[in-house]
């Protein structure tokens, strides 16, 4: 289980930046105020902005509302390896602005962003949707072909 404590501690001292993932040393993952992104080296910038834009059209959505950190956890690791398996190059995940999370904040969006960033191979980029998508509490990603 992740220590949320010294990841926000990490956060606060470094504002803009996440903490680097070990598990996949080749994704970069940054925060700009609320919103947060991630990606392989190589992904370009301008595939990264036409994800985050919303210029990819989202092949399949999965909401993690309601759901316990390892239920999302496992949900979307489920959803991610099925994604690649059926060819999806664009998906959604909609995780909640966490206005209900209590004094924690966004839970279900960190758990997200850390399974997304530890996904092995499945993932290429991710980013917050553009406000018309669902700003903040939606996440797209941009998956590998299926090999």
């Amino acid at each position: 289980m992740p220590d949320f404590e010294a990841i926000e501690k990490q956060r606060v001292a470094a504002p803009g930046k996440l903490p680097q993932p070990a598990a996949k040393p080749g994704l970069h993952i940054e925060a700009e105020g609320t919103a947060v992104s991630g990606a392989s080296y190589g992904v370009s910038r301008r595939t990264q902005r036409e994800l985050r834009r919303g210029e990819m059209p989202v092949k399949a959505t999965l909401d993690l509302h309601g759901l316990h950190a390892e239920q999302a956890r496992h949900r979307l690791q489920g959803f991610v390896e099925e994604s690649v398996r059926e060819g999806r190059r664009t998906v959604a995940v909609i995780c909640g602005k966490g206005k209900h999370s209590g004094p924690e904040g966004p839970i279900l969006r960190q758990i997200a962003v850390e399974t997304l960033a530890a996904q092995p191979a499945g993932v290429l980029a991710f980013t917050s949707a553009a406000p018309a998508q669902g700003g903040d509490g939606v996440l797209l990603l941009l998956l590998r072909h299926a090999s």
